[in-house]
């Protein structure tokens, strides 16, 4: 079990393959089941795995987010431009993931300045970087409940 999630194991399928299974949720046999109320009970289960792991996704996404913010500034400041863009495509590609697009996107305007070498729009952008940031928990939180 890592962080308090339980271990994902593979499950054996008709077709010789594997599926992922939760220690959570009781194995879905398709041979109990025939034609259409397996294939519904297949996806009600691969859909709760799927919640179940977005919601643990997001909660590990939000309690990285400040530090995450810290270290762009950090770098930015310090004028370690090489870890800050480091910084910045993770925080963009994780924010991409949990669907907080506008501040993945603010974090990529930001990158590209950085890139581009334009420093004059860093307080601008690190300023709507900031005020999107203190936004994303209460978004995310009501999609993904945890």
């Amino acid at each position: 079990m890592a962080n308090g999630m339980p271990a994902l194991e593979a499950e054996p399928v008709a077709d010789g393959g594997y599926r992922a299974r939760s220690g959570r949720l009781s194995p879905v046999s398709t041979n109990q089941f025939r034609g259409e109320r397996a294939v519904i009970v297949s996806a009600m289960t691969v859909s709760a795995e799927h919640d179940a792991m977005m919601a643990r996704f997001v909660h590990d996404y939000l309690d990285l987010l400040d530090e995450r913010l810290l270290t762009i500034h950090t770098k930015l400041t310090d004028g370690d431009l090489m870890a800050a863009e480091v910084a910045m495509l993770s925080l963009e590609s994780s924010s991409t993931m949990v669907g907080a697009t506008s501040l993945a996107q603010i974090v990529r305007q930001l990158r590209v300045a950085l890139v581009r070498g334009d420093r004059s729009c860093f307080p601008d952008l690190v300023h709507a970087l900031d005020a999107e940031a203190s936004n994303v928990p209460g978004q995310l939180l009501g999609v993904y409940r945890h």
